[in-house]
């Protein structure tokens, strides 16, 4: 009989019973935003009497549920005694109300959004309606209007007759479990094929590298198959792609798919040399309970990370900007690019550039605009997060199988749909920081294989992760490093402890995973010979007989009962060290491409230690992103493994602790006397905690189950197993659902009215043409687009004079050139402005693009001056042509 067998097929069943309960009806719902109109200008006439205000507007989803306007209320307490209506009409011509509700006007206050909610309207995708409100007499309330149309799909109404402009206002529909199952299988009809391709850039080139690698007789489980796969992937595509660049060669989407086809074809022959070993551990039934859970969480994670991304049209906020230009220099050169240009007049070429690869080879391969590749290749690997965090988990906790695997399935539960990272990354776009934590599971554990058990294939591997990280995220680099400087510390301190205070004695190996259990048993990582010889007369004479000659020579007689022999602590300490030391050598030397350009980039500059420094306000630590939410809980239980394995002297708190200590010190320089720096920052960190927190949550509640369902027997082993396992589905089913909408509306930089002005702009525009778009202040001092004008570049090819963000990384004179051009821009309000005329005429643009957020640039000014005339206009965005050369017309 094998426990963890029958407790994982209960959680399978719960799972799908819960599932079926909510898909038939009895599930939540969840208010999503349907239309959103954010300007205006002036507050509508006040609401009373025969006064009504309204609007009308067109429904994109069934069961429209809820208006929200933004109310103006004149006078403290006036509007006490007063009531205000609701109506819901489909038309101004209408007289029958779908929604009447009534309100108390006392309950009101100025510029707070009012938001009148109703059961569903099951049909109201593409239907037109109109609402309004009616007030008693003597109201002080109405709302917000901006006096120019500024919504192309209905209009403000005022005592029933329309008037130019609108409401500031929102719609929401329902969103229900149903409608999620139909978005779920409409995505798999429409984006199914790019199952293959993303296969085959995700998993194949890993798989191969494995195959070639690891000995028949050495094959880990199916779970670190695939979590070594991926991490491999995400390395080795970015590295082909520098050593074909330092070789003169050109990637082509034939020549990708010609690679890819051999890879496969490879591959098919090591299974077959290997007698198909690796494919037999997949058919081992020990492994299937926890392959079936691992599975399905890999596809919910993926479910919810496509859902989650639905509503974008591009990449959010400044990150997605940038990154979708590096990979459309990737896909357009088809080598690591040598500048920025032409988006950015900046010289060498010198950012990471993993992610970059990876969009840029699914943009070539499901033959994808770059920008859609960017967001789906980006939510893919958000979802191989959790895969990594499983198999990191299993590797660094002690104990039996069952107890690690479940620890490793609730800590990717964790991350995949409770935790708000790394989910949240959509709304940054930060997709190359996560790119860089699928890689850092990889790196670690296949560093942990070849310092542990000294296999040169083990060795080989990791070299490639750690090179890998070098071109996927530097600072993902810089937190490796420190986790290797945490193992190095945790050794020297085993080995010198006596050995009844040891950390976890009398065990031989970091585990792993299993080749081929025979019952769901002995888990040994592969090439894994000893951890800690000379710990005891047996592991002494194991390493002695294992090792060189001349390593140990200490006769076994010799060898005290107790305590760890200085000599063979020296010894083991040292070669040790000469692995990780042997690791960095050969990692450098697979990086040194890209590290000479690297240098050849600081070095003519004079850059010095004085180019890593940094401001204190860039190291400021995001608070609100530390405690927040669900992570409030899954905080504190983290603190509390955390705290309950140092007390208990538990290798995975103490490897952890150390760790994170370590990337604060690496962050934080300055309290060890240093000066503040950029290079790893406090916000890199703590949208990176999820990580270990997710390991130290699975530990404690992994360890927590497994020593209660020990304690007990029988029937009640059982029922409390699955009470266990439905109290964890119900919180990742609770955490996904609360995380549907996790993407921030501010950061959104298009909307799809932004998309159909770049389809006019590519159809109407010359290819040189150049444009004027709003514009704010981002951060540190630097400048970003405010509407969707910024993404106007990387969509249609065109100029304008907002740059991507990263013009920081130009010389000193590039970007104060930059800066005093944009601090320019930010200053100009009105059309007739003699510094915007002098910028176009400078820059020889003859278009203005202002999208429906606003920015400095006052869209009145432009309508009023005859200086422009409207070339485009869909309500939302506007773009104006210089009807004449403007120095004339300042004059």
């Amino acid at each position: 009989m094998s426990r963890p067998a029958l407790s994982l097929r209960h959680l399978g069943r719960l799972l799908v019973g819960v599932l079926v309960f909510l898909l038939v009806g009895c599930g939540p719902s969840h208010l999503e935003v349907d239309n959103e109109q954010g300007r205006l200008d002036e507050a509508a006439p006040l609401i009373e009497d025969a006064t009504t205000v309204g609007q009308t507007f067109v429904s994109h989803r069934d069961r429209l549920a809820a208006v929200e306007v933004l109310l103006v209320v004149y006078g403290e307490g006036s509007a006490a005694s007063g009531e205000l209506t609701f109506h819901l009409r489909t038309s101004p011509a209408d007289q029958n109300d779908l929604v009447t509700k009534t309100l108390r006007t006392g309950d009101l206050a100025h510029n707070q959004p009012l938001r009148v909610t109703f059961d569903p309207l099951p049909q109201s995708k593409e239907q037109s309606y109109y609402f309004f409100f009616e007030g008693t007499a003597g109201s002080q309330v109405t709302a917000w209007y901006n006096t120019i149309d500024a919504y192309g799909q209905g209009t403000a109404v005022f005592d029933g007759h329309p008037r130019a402009g609108d409401l500031q206002f929102k719609t929401f529909y329902d969103y229900s479990l149903d409608m999620v199952v139909r978005d779920v299988v409409s995505g798999v009809a429409h984006q199914g094929g790019l199952l293959p391709p993303l296969g085959g850039l995700l998993l194949l080139p890993g798989y191969l590298a494995l195959l070639l690698a690891i000995p028949a007789e050495e094959w880990p489980d199916p779970m670190f198959q695939i979590a070594l796969a991926v991490g491999l992937s995400v390395a080795i595509l970015p590295l082909v792609l520098l050593f074909a660049t330092l070789l003169g060669l050109t990637l082509t989407p034939a020549l990708l798919a010609v690679l890819l086809i051999v890879a496969g074809l490879a591959a098919l022959w090591r299974l077959w040399a290997l007698d198909w070993q690796p494919v037999t551990v997949w058919r081992e039934r020990s492994n299937w309970p926890a392959l079936a859970m691992f599975t399905g969480l890999l596809l919910l994670t993926l479910v919810l990370r496509m859902l989650q991304a639905r509503n974008l049209v591009v990449p959010a906020w400044v990150d997605g900007v940038h990154h979708t230009m590096m990979a459309q220099l990737i896909a357009d050169q088809g080598q690591v690019p040598a500048t920025y240009r032409p988006y950015l007049d900046i010289g060498l070429f010198i950012y990471h550039f993993g992610f970059h690869t990876l969009a840029a080879a699914l943009a070539w391969l499901a033959e994808l605009p770059v920008h859609r590749a960017v967001l789906v290749m980006g939510q893919v690997l958000n979802a191989f997060v959790g895969v990594g965090v499983y198999s990191l988990t299993v590797t660094l906790m002690r104990g039996r199988p069952e107890k690690r695997r479940n620890a490793g399935l609730i800590a990717m539960g964790v991350v995949g749909m409770i935790s708000l990272m790394p989910a949240y990354y959509v709304a940054w776009g930060r997709y190359t920081q996560l790119t860089g934590l699928v890689l850092l599971p990889a790196a670690v554990i296949l560093t942990l294989w070849w310092a542990e058990g000294g296999k040169r294939w083990a060795l080989g591997l990791a070299s490639v992760a750690v090179a890998g990280l070098g071109v996927v995220h530097y600072r993902v680099l810089v937190l490796y490093v420190a986790f290797v400087v945490a193992l190095l510390l945790y050794r020297v301190i085993s080995a010198l402890l006596p050995e009844d205070h040891q950390v976890d004695q009398n065990t031989a190996a970091l585990d792993t995973s299993t080749r081929r259990p025979k019952s769901f048993g002995s888990l040994r990582s592969p090439g894994i010979a000893r951890s800690r010889p000379c710990a005891t007369k047996t592991s002494y004479e194991t390493a002695r007989n294992g090792a060189p000659d001349g390593d140990l020579t200490i006769p076994l007689e010799q060898v005290p009962t107790e305590g760890f022999p200085p000599q063979c602590t020296r010894v083991w300490i040292s070669g040790y060290f000469v692995r990780i030391v042997a690791l960095a050598g050969l990692s450098v030397l697979l990086l040194s491409p890209w590290i000479m350009r690297l240098l050849a980039a600081l070095v003519p500059t004079g850059r010095g230690a004085g180019w890593l420094s940094g401001e204190p306000s860039f190291n400021a630590v995001p608070r609100g992103l530390i405690d927040v939410g669900y992570d409030r809980v899954l905080l504190r239980l983290a603190l509390l493994s955390l705290l309950l394995g140092l007390l208990w002297w538990r290798r995975v708190s103490i490897l952890i602790g150390l760790w994170i200590a370590g990337a604060v010190l690496a962050a934080n320089p300055n309290l060890l006397g240093g000066g503040e720096t950029w290079l790893l920052s406090n916000t890199v960190l703590v949208i990176a905690l999820f990580l270990p927190m997710a390991v130290l949550t699975g530990v404690l509640l992994g360890t927590l189950a497994d020593t209660i369902l020990r304690w007990l027997g029988g029937g009640w082993r059982l029922l409390t197993a699955g009470l266990m396992v439905a109290v964890f589905s119900l919180a990742m089913l609770a955490g996904a659902w609360n995380h549907l909408d996790i993407v921030n509306p501010v950061t959104v930089v298009a909307t799809p009215a932004d998309m159909q002005a770049m389809a006019w702009i590519r159809e109407n525009t010359a290819p040189d043409a150049g444009f004027v778009t709003n514009i704010r202040l981002w951060q540190y001092k630097t400048y970003m687009g405010a509407d969707g004008g910024y993404a106007l570049p990387i969509l249609t090819g065109r100029r304008t004079l907002v740059p991507p963000a990263i013009y920081s990384f130009g010389s000193r004179s590039y970007y104060f050139q930059v800066q005093n051009v944009l601090e320019t821009l930010a200053g100009i309000s009105k059309a007739r402005a003699p510094k915007l005329q002098e910028l176009m005429s400078r820059h020889k643009i003859k278009y203005v693009y202002l999208g429906s957020k606003g920015g400095p640039l006052d869209l009145k000014s432009f309508l009023h001056d005859a200086s422009y005339t409207v070339a485009y206009s869909n309500g939302a965005v506007r773009i104006f042509r210089v009807m004449h050369d403007t120095e004339g017309a300042s004059k």
